[in-house]
């Protein structure tokens, strides 16, 4: 049973008071529950250890912010999905 709704995954490295969990922990709950869609983590901080915390939490990417959009574009690009299916999934 493919437990996803959608092929791409944004996943802050903050926490903030509103949200339940932080970036690193939400990957890697999708991940514990079979989710096998794409998660791009995204941080400010772009030191190689804060990077590599969003990997080991199972994100396949990460961004640094502030980025561009055809940063994440060309992510959806080399993943496969195309830019107007995640423009569909991705709502600010």
């Amino acid at each position: 049973m493919h437990l996803c709704v959608t092929n791409i995954f944004l996943s802050d490295r903050s926490f903030c008071t509103a949200a339940v969990m932080s970036g690193p922990e939400a990957a890697t709950e999708l991940r514990k529950l079979g989710c096998d869609s794409f998660i791009v983590g995204i941080t400010g901080n772009v030191m190689p250890e804060d990077t590599a915390t969003f990997r080991e939490a199972g994100a396949n990417r990460v961004l640094s912010k502030p980025f561009r959009m055809p940063a994440l574009e060309s992510l959806w690009s080399e993943y496969g999905v195309a830019a107007s299916e995640a423009n569909t999934a991705f709502r600010v």
